[in-house]
């Protein structure tokens, strides 16, 4: 967890150089309550692993560049999503019983087109788009009561990423009410997440 916590740490601490060196830009990130997308979404891993169930913390921070429309930018985003599972969890994927990791970790680096209905507004609601590259870890145990990870699978690769919200500006800072679905597509993944989060943009 250090290495990813460190990761977020940087893109934060250069965020506000690229705002600087790019007039409009935005930096900021935010911090929020993850669930599981959904059954359709899992793969089996390993050793008959497959995606956590339970629900758990997302960090994700950004820049957002203005396009020509105003009213468009493109944001570059660094995330965090860790799920968990309790021992002797399983899953139904297609015909098959699957161990649920015990944690469920995916950093990624995705870049996604915002589109906001307003750019001056005080609260104008946005949709993102976008895709990018997510790293997948799965923690578990072969033994089905056990609770301390003792194996790891990792997979890299393609993922996709949707969904919107609402911006209230309140002065300098802007209020970030928002919802986003990612799903990788690597064979070695963790489960599909939804995460509902809160943040600042400066």
């Amino acid at each position: 967890m250090s290495r990813l916590a460190l990761a977020l740490i940087a893109i934060l601490q250069s965020a506000p150089l690229a705002a600087q060196l790019a007039p409009g830009a935005q930096f900021g990130g935010v911090i929020g309550y993850s669930v599981v997308g959904g059954g359709d979404s899992r793969a089996v891993v390993g050793t008959g692993v497959t995606g956590a169930g339970r629900a758990g913390l997302h960090l994700r921070g950004f820049v957002s560049l203005p396009l020509a429309a105003r009213a468009l930018s493109f944001q570059g985003e660094l995330f965090y999503n860790r799920l968990t599972s309790g021992a002797n969890t399983y899953a139904i994927v297609g015909a098959l019983s699957a161990r649920s990791a015990l944690v469920d970790q995916t950093l990624g680096l995705t870049g996604s087109f915002v589109a906001s209905t307003s750019h001056s507004a005080r609260v104008a609601p946005y949709f993102a788009l976008g895709a990018g590259l997510f790293t997948s870890s799965l923690g578990s145990n072969p033994d089905p009561l056990g609770t301390d990870v003792t194996h790891t699978d990792h997979g890299m690769g393609f993922g996709l990423v949707a969904g919107g919200g609402v911006r209230w500006r309140i002065g300098r800072p802007t209020l970030l009410l928002d919802w986003r679905y990612y799903q990788a597509l690597h064979s070695t993944r963790g489960s599909s997440f939804m995460p509902f989060s809160v943040g600042l943009a400066f």
